[in-house]
């Protein structure tokens, strides 16, 4: 493992991230680096702390005006999910829940604290009724599955990562010659798979439910093969500005919320190169390694 791989499962603390709830904790799958990799993060995770210094601003609910916070009365922020930041995000709220925007990756997500409990999650995503009769929601799935059929040849094989109650599109895109297995914690809880090798992953509205975003794309991109892709889908943010009204953010289980330059600092970090056919849609292709 490199030392960005093992970069990548360590929290602001220095110690390994755990997933908050269930559905969270199999999606993101730790690793595990030897005690050189942790010594030598660990230094380079202090400098880091000491350097990050930008200031912090808060965002009016009711105008989301900005304006400066005085010196002092700065509430303590949490680590960011993603990349790792401390002390440099931007806090609004949205009726009874708490946002914070990175100024380094872009990334918006929840309060921790406001988060929904294992339980009260699963019992909504039980509630998801989509199937392959429901025609708007095939529709809905080729926005993703379209460009990734341009993208991958036939005979490639994937998988379909966080796919919900029913596989509708491992079998859009195995019925084009592109075998596609399904994978669910809660639905399709095969783990073997996460052990496999595949030439590409779909995250088909999946990347907006994880707690810990990092390890969720280090997971992923594990999983795919040299020139492989990941292609993702969800709905980007426009401007924080716009944010109280939009209605992505209403759904209590969408806690992490991205935008182009998320995506980005995503393939920045992990080296990755990444694509933006349509919109909401993020096609990274995983870089051989030189």
């Amino acid at each position: 493992m490199s030392s960005a791989q093992a970069a990548a499962t360590l929290d602001a603390s220095g110690t390994y991230p755990t997933c908050l709830t269930q559905m969270n904790s199999a999606l993101c799958v730790g690793v595990t680096v030897d005690d050189t990799a942790v010594a030598r993060i660990a230094r380079r995770w202090i400098i880091v702390q000491i350097a990050v210094t930008a200031p912090s601003f808060a965002i009016v609910p009711s105008t989301f005006a900005h304006h400066r916070m005085k010196r002092g009365s700065e509430p303590a922020l949490p680590t960011c999910v993603l990349c790792r930041a401390v002390g440099a995000t931007r806090t609004f709220a949205v009726t009874d829940r708490t946002f914070y925007r990175c100024d380094r990756c872009a990334i918006v997500f929840v309060e921790p604290a406001q988060r929904l409990s294992a339980l009260d999650e699963s019992q909504r995503y039980h509630q998801h009724h989509n199937d392959a009769s429901d025609d708007g929601y095939v529709r809905f799935l080729h926005r993703l599955a379209d460009p990734l059929i341009v993208a991958v040849p036939q005979g490639a094989v994937g998988i379909d990562y966080g796919c919900g109650p029913a596989p509708v599109l491992s079998a859009i895109l195995s019925a084009t010659g592109r075998p596609t297995v399904a994978y669910d914690p809660l639905f399709f809880p095969d783990t073997q798979l996460l052990d496999a090798s595949f030439d590409f992953v779909t995250c088909s509205e999946v990347v907006e439910h994880a707690h810990d975003p990092l390890a969720l794309f280090t997971r992923v991109g594990a999983m795919t093969r040299e020139d492989g892709t990941i292609a993702v889908m969800t709905s980007f943010y426009d401007s924080p500005a716009a944010f109280e009204e939009w209605w992505y953010q209403r759904d209590r289980t969408h806690v992490s919320f991205y935008n182009e330059e998320t995506m980005r600092w995503i393939a920045r970090h992990f080296g990755w190169a990444v694509s933006f056919p349509v919109a909401n849609v993020a096609l990274f292709v995983i870089k051989a390694s030189v």
